[in-house]
């Protein structure tokens, strides 16, 4: 019969089957121990589809090759790398010599009798400075430099276009024991050098001899150098060469062997753009420019005027890619930015050429013309109208009517366009020297961070002056105005027997005077932080009229368009500066111009014309500095955009190293990759809400950002900030090109507790009249054990006020209100040094 076989049921159970011939993903890495090979073409992953990598068709020996042939593609990219950065330095066609600064860091150290004998000059004579050359034994060009110790931009120059800085140390004038207090002078070089950005550096300690004092100087000198540089002294980045005088033709290859095989560092500032160490220049044509023969034609009738000024030397950046086209704009350092109307380079220009290259240098030089339509142009302000703003100032009507709502009972003949709490510090006064203050009202307070707005007299119910004080009211406002700079937002006068002292004392003496009152009050601002008081004569709601309340700081909205100074019409916005500088940088490879590496002559338009006339800036400049070789001539590359003006935030660290106390707006020296701006920042904290708190310190050992207006800059340069003795406050770098960054100032009244009731409590010292009470009602309390309240009514006329708060107040404790309002920098703040000294104008900030 047939045989019977069992069907299984719609519910019986199916088993998955167990692939073993067939391993996880996971097994399969941990085999192939992170190799990747390709899938055999004989197994695609699908009709007429490429093979693409897998796992399942490992090929060990396929894999094998590839490895070793990513292998040698890192080595040869490696070894290109090094190549390259020594090629940067002068050791092939195409490519600028190497520059070498020589900085004496030991005091009363003469280079210049080493410097002549490393760059083959006549000892008898002083030195040229830059000096390029070929060495024999080398064969490589060298371009050497030397500096004044003494003068920090000299340094700072040197520093900004040296490929090797070269450290020299005379054992004479060096500690034998590791007091370290003695080298002042050293480190307060190798703090400015370290700051602003370290290339390659190499040491040479000359006059040690083999003797026991000899070897006791060579351990100081180590360990001096490893407490300022990280590498040690057999590293490839510090190196330490004893100069032996009795065989000096020695000392000097082993010197220059070193320099030629050293790798060139390639600073951020260097790399972004092309940058020119001028070593010839000229005016209108003449000869070269040489001491004793200034070369500049001389106006008789004293004017000044402008003309072309060619400069020449070698166009070089830390990427050889990098091109100057002939519409770029250039910057001149201390005068500006100027147009370019002419360019050669090529052929025979180059005058320490390699005498086997196959360059033709018999050839005549090509020229690049800048072309009119496509040059970008000078304007660095935007077009501003005054009746286009965001501000609505609104009718005469309109001001009239809210002059009488404010101010009931108060009439006074204001000119017209004058806000209702611009009315409250005119006078009323029939003398000609009241309407020059009315006239001065009328102007836009760019928020003046000392606050000291002039306190004027108290007005009587029919809006004038009691005629009994307007002969002593007007000494008093006299004094608060010379007062105003010295004095913080208290606004107290020094008494008049202090003022006779100080008349009497010696310029030393005040300035030591000022400097221990700076750093009290920068002590008791550190204490009682943003805290202020209420003058005597001078209502809260007028003194702090400006400011607002805010619920919570980090999340209360602030319109980043709101009462916008005047001096925002004149600036420009970008959408995102970084994303813009790198579109433009992109575009600007594909237009013809020269690369760097060569030697060029650029003929710069419009340029001022010196004179030899006293008082002169630019005929001083070029004669006493340029020329005696005080100051090297460094221009650099402009790209698009970077000409106009906005607000630049700059992320600065203070230096431990001097205590000088530092406020914002007070004068400092920026020295900004190839720029010197002579600057006022205001400083606030970085952080990363919205609104940044102003700071009216820069504390010592604290990182903030100092924001200032000035032309935009791309890229991530360092800035090392100089006092106005020269001496390193700080240093850091660019943060960002931003005007919408908010920088709000506090400012913070306090009061005691009188009386306590439970939750509610009676506050006294905080305001002057029950009018400001009510004015600031609004406005939440809190105190500094914790409690948070509300003002609820005002008591009396004196100030006192009626206040509830979250939990019992204490006797003791102190009951704060907090006010805040944005700040801006001062817009005449940012200067090169031709402008202060009546050079010429270029920001255009009058």
């Amino acid at each position: 019969g047939m045989e019977h076989r069992h069907e299984p049921g719609a519910l019986s159970q199916k088993n998955k089957p167990f692939k073993a011939k067939h391993s996880t993903k996971g097994d399969a890495k941990r085999k192939n121990k992170g190799r990747v090979g390709s899938v055999s073409s004989t197994n695609p992953s699908g009709p007429g589809k490429t093979p693409r990598p897998g796992l399942k068709s490992y090929d060990k020996t396929r894999a094998k090759e590839a490895r070793k042939a990513q292998l040698r593609l890192a080595r040869s990219k490696a070894k290109d790398d090094v190549l390259y950065s020594k090629r940067i330095g002068g050791s092939g066609v195409g490519c600028p010599p190497r520059v070498v600064a020589l900085v004496p860091i030991s005091p009363n150290t003469n280079p210049n009798p080493i410097y002549s004998l490393l760059t083959n000059q006549d000892l008898s004579i002083t030195p040229k400075s830059p000096h390029t050359f070929i060495d024999e034994h080398t064969n490589h060009r060298m371009t050497w430099l030397t500096t004044r110790g003494d003068d920090p931009f000299s340094i700072l120059d040197a520093t900004k276009v040296a490929d090797v800085l070269v450290l020299l140390i005379d054992a004479a004038n060096f500690p034998i024991n590791t007091d370290f207090a003695t080298l002042a002078y050293a480190d307060k070089i190798l703090h400015v050098i370290k700051a602003l950005g370290l290339p390659s550096v190499l040491t040479i300690l000359q006059g040690a001899d083999n003797s026991r004092q000899g070897r006791e100087i060579k351990k100081s000198v180590d360990l001096f150098l490893e407490r300022h540089f990280s590498e040690k002294k057999s590293g490839g980045g510090l190196r330490l060469i004893e100069f032996n005088s009795k065989d000096p033709s020695q000392s000097r290859q082993n010197i220059l062997r070193f320099i030629t095989q050293q790798r060139v560092k390639q600073l951020t500032y260097k790399k972004d753009r092309c940058f020119l160490l001028v070593e010839n220049f000229s005016f209108l044509g003449q000869q070269n420019t040489t001491p004793g023969n200034f070369g500049f034609q001389t106006d008789h009738a004293g004017n000044t005027g402008s003309g072309t000024l060619k400069v020449s030397g070698y166009l070089r950046s830390c990427d050889l890619s990098n091109k100057l086209t002939a519409n770029d704009l250039i910057h001149v350092p201390d005068f500006g930015e100027f147009q370019i109307s002419q360019i050669n380079y090529g052929g025979n220009l180059d005058p320490v050429a390699f005498p086997n290259s196959h360059g033709d240098y018999s050839s005549q030089f090509t020229t690049l013309q800048s072309d009119p339509a496509l040059q970008q142009p000078l304007t660095s302000l935007a077009e501003s109208d005054n009746f286009l703003s965001e501000q609505n100032f609104g009718n005469d009507d309109e001001l009239e009517t809210q002059e009488i709502e404010e101010f009931k009972g108060l009439r006074k003949t204001v000119p017209k366009g004058t806000s209702a709490y611009q009315a409250s510090w005119i006078v009323e006064s029939d003398g000609e020297d009241d309407e020059e203050e009315g006239a001065q009202g009328e102007g836009v307070d760019n928020d003046d961070e000392e606050d000291g707005d002039h306190v004027e007299g108290e007005v009587d119910e029919t809006g004038g002056i009691d005629e009994q004080e307007e002969e002593e009211e007007e000494v008093d406002i006299i004094m608060e105005e010379d007062a105003t700079s010295q004095t913080d937002d208290l606004g107290n006068d020094e008494d008049d027997d202090d003022d006779e002292e100080d008349a009497m004392d010696t310029e030393e003496e005040k300035q030591e005077k000022l400097r221990i009152k700076q750093k009290q009050e920068e002590q008791e601002e550190l204490d009682f932080p943003d805290e202020v008081e209420v003058p005597d004569n001078q209502p809260a709601r007028e003194r702090f009229a400006r400011y607002r309340g805010l619920k919570s700081f980090r999340t209360s909205k602030w319109d980043v368009n709101e009462f916008l100074p005047v001096e925002y019409g004149k600036i420009f916005q970008f959408k995102n500066f970084k994303k813009t500088m790198e579109k433009v940088r992109r575009n600007h490879r594909d237009i013809p111009g020269v690369l760097a590496g060569q030697y060029v002559e650029i003929f710069i338009k419009d340029f001022p014309q010196p004179v030899a006339a006293q008082n002169n800036f630019v005929y001083s400049y070029f004669n006493d500095r340029v020329l005696s070789g005080k100051k090297l001539l460094i221009l650099s590359q402009l790209y698009k955009h970077e000409q106009k003006m906005s607000v630049l935030h700059y992320s600065l660290t203070r230096s431990n190293n001097n205590d000088t106390p530092i406020k914002s707006k007070d004068n400092l020296i920026f020295i900004n990759g190839f720029k010197t701006l002579y600057v006022r920042p205001i400083f606030s904290e970085n952080t990363m809400n919205d609104k940044h708190k102003y700071s009216k310190y820069w504390h010592k050992g604290r990182t903030m950002i100092g924001s200032i207006y000035g032309k935009s800059l791309s890229g991530s340069s360092s800035v090392v900030v100089l006092n106005g003795n020269k001496e390193m406050v700080g240093s850091g770098k660019l943060e960002m090109v931003e005007p919408r960054r908010i920088q709000v100032k506090r400012v913070v009244l306090t009061g005691k507790v009188m009386r306590v009731r439970g939750r509610k409590a009676v506050i006294k010292g905080m305001f002057k009249n029950g009018d400001d009470v009510r004015w600031f009602k609004p406005v939440e309390l809190w105190t500094k054990k914790g409690r948070r309240g509300k003002i609820e009514e005002a008591i009396g006329t004196k100030g006192k006020m009626k206040c509830l708060f979250n939990a019992v107040p204490g006797n003791d404790d102190v009951v704060c209100l907090t006010l805040y309002k944005r700040v801006y920098p001062k817009w005449e703040g940012t200067k090169l040094e031709a402008e202060l000294y009546g050079g010429v104008e270029q920001n255009g900030m009058k």
